[in-house]
């Protein structure tokens, strides 16, 4: 869950209106999301709004009708167990059970405590919701939040653009460096640390975790000094944009590298035949996806 999830649950409680949590507390066997995933409901005067997901289809359904009954019984918190077994009577045919648990929030005090959760979650913190934040009183343990992981873009040219446009409806914070300040204004980086400056700027981050760090730079000296210095803090996550001969002369020119950064992906992305920037970008993400996700290495060049 990333900070804008807690950012729109406090824009949404200003209102005045009480809103709806609901929050995966467990599952069993196959099921479209787990523990942690959450959505958030309000039923307003003239319309109903939400943000999040559960796992949408009749899983989903079921979970905004019972969320919607909690707001207007005016009840403080709820839980419903989904059989997705596929017999009759069941909410789909994965195979496996969510249970998902309902909280009534409401006033300034719920308020700042989302749009301290969502601070504390753009700021790259880890963050806990006690059980009965979240509808789960019967429960010992709190639900632990990570923060998503912060993108380093090295490269802020077309390919930098539209993956910064991308990776921001999927969660990820965003850092990006390179040295021209024409290319970091772009709209596209509205919302990104801005490291202007060659590529000892990289230095500045160095403390964010988890960081995925991608070269999109336009010149291969630009690849070789900024894996020089993510060397000496390695990203959870490095690949390298270009060609297979690209990467060949970057490895030859850092002899040290598979010591230092034993784990870079080279050429990066998943092999899609993209073309354009945007289409780059798409198999930048799913490459990204795969490794958060799966966590599973590349296959070496």
């Amino acid at each position: 869950m990333n900070a804008s999830f807690f950012a729109s649950l406090g824009r949404a409680l200003a209102d005045g209106a009480p809103v709806c949590v609901a929050t995966v507390s467990e599952t069993r066997g196959a099921v479209p999301r787990h523990r942690g995933a959450m959505l958030w409901c309000q039923i307003g005067a003239t319309s109903a709004q939400m943000h999040g997901s559960v796992g949408g289809g009749l899983l989903e359904a079921t979970v905004l009708q019972r969320a919607h009954a909690l707001l207007a019984a005016e009840l403080d918190a709820d839980a419903v167990a989904i059989d997705l077994s596929g017999k009759p009577e069941s909410a789909g045919i994965c195979g496996g059970q969510v249970h998902v648990r309902l909280k009534r929030w409401q006033g300034p005090s719920a308020g700042a405590r989302a749009a301290a959760l969502a601070a504390a979650l753009a700021a790259g913190q880890t963050v806990q919701l006690l059980p009965n934040e979240f509808g789960a009183d019967d429960l010992a343990a709190p639900l632990t939040i990570a923060p998503e992981p912060m993108l380093l873009i090295c490269g802020a040219g077309h390919c930098g653009q539209a993956l910064a446009l991308q990776a921001q409806l999927i969660g990820f914070r965003l850092a990006v460096q390179d040295s021209r300040a024409d290319m970091l204004a772009h709209a596209a980086y509205a919302s990104a640390t801005i490291l202007h400056g060659d590529a000892s700027v990289l230095r500045n981050i160095s403390a964010q975790r988890p960081l995925y760090a991608v070269l999109l730079n336009r010149d291969w000296a630009s690849d070789l000094a900024c894996l020089n210095v993510l060397a000496e803090m390695p990203p959870d996550y490095v690949g390298m944009m270009g060609s297979r001969r690209r990467v060949a002369a970057v490895r030859s020119a850092l002899p040290d590298l598979d010591r230092c950064l034993p784990l870079l992906d080279a050429p990066l992305g998943l092999e899609l035949g993209a073309e354009t920037p945007e289409e780059i970008a798409i198999s930048i993400l799913a490459r990204l996806i795969q490794h958060r996700r799966l966590n599973r290495p590349h296959s070496p060049p």
